[in-house]
């Protein structure tokens, strides 16, 4: 008798809880960032900065965002995370892509992220990467 094939899931086969419904197009839920606080020789961790704790909002089709806060409230790094340009240290980033398939961009792999495209006023789409730094 042969044996049974293993299938694993899915990668992007998330639990009830982390699915996205309706039309909602990016979901952060308790989206944390801390920086560890290093002293001495050895660069022993003695403390974590919280840049970012607890962070809770959605976008939904045809919506728009804006972060607003004080200076240094973390309006950057929590943007930084949602890009992946920072790991997450912990909480959920749901995304829904253009086939409609909800990922958790902050538990994907960095090599499983793909380029940040945009198009520019002449129609034309960049790669984020390929642009000039200043």
């Amino acid at each position: 008798m042969p044996e049974p094939v293993h299938t694993p899931p899915a990668q992007s086969a998330l639990p009830d809880h982390l699915e996205l419904t309706g039309n909602r197009l990016l979901e952060v839920k308790n989206l944390c960032k801390y920086f560890p606080i290093r002293k001495g020789f050895f660069k022993k961790t003695v403390g974590q900065v919280k840049s970012v704790d607890a962070v809770n909002f959605y976008i939904d089709e045809g919506e728009t965002l804006g972060l607003v806060g004080e200076s240094g409230c973390g309006k950057t790094t929590t943007s930084r995370c949602i890009l992946r340009a920072l790991q997450p240290s912990d909480g959920h980033i749901l995304f829904r892509n253009s086939s409609g398939q909800t990922l958790d961009i902050a538990s994907l792999p960095r090599e499983q992220l793909q380029p940040l495209l945009f198009r520019n006023s002449s129609g034309q789409t960049l790669d984020i990467a390929s642009l000039p730094r200043e």
